[in-house]
């Protein structure tokens, strides 16, 4: 699978079931094998998925529409969210 971004209206991407929602696919960002929920900043600028097959997380860069930072975790993220007030961004791991 990629994922694919272009802003929090307009998001759609591939193998993502109700993600698409008969919305346009904008760009189409390679992630990796298998990536799944995405969250996005509450500014917009920034998106967040886990790849399903390294313990990482991608940081997608929205000007840029390209991985800005891969980050590591523990283990392999199966999904995450950014808080309210947009200074965290929380993954949940597999216990």
């Amino acid at each position: 699978m990629m994922a694919g971004v272009a802003t929090r209206r307009t998001w759609t991407g591939d193998g993502l079931g109700a993600g698409h929602c008969g919305r346009k696919t904008l760009k189409v960002i390679p992630i990796s094998g298998n990536t799944q929920r995405i969250a996005i900043s509450k500014d917009d600028r920034w998106v967040f998925t886990a790849d399903q097959t390294k313990p990482q997380m991608a940081v997608i860069d929205t000007k840029t529409d390209s991985v800005a930072k891969w980050i590591p975790i523990e283990a392999e993220g199966y999904g995450g969210a950014v808080t309210p007030d947009g200074h965290w961004f929380l993954v949940a791991l597999p216990m």
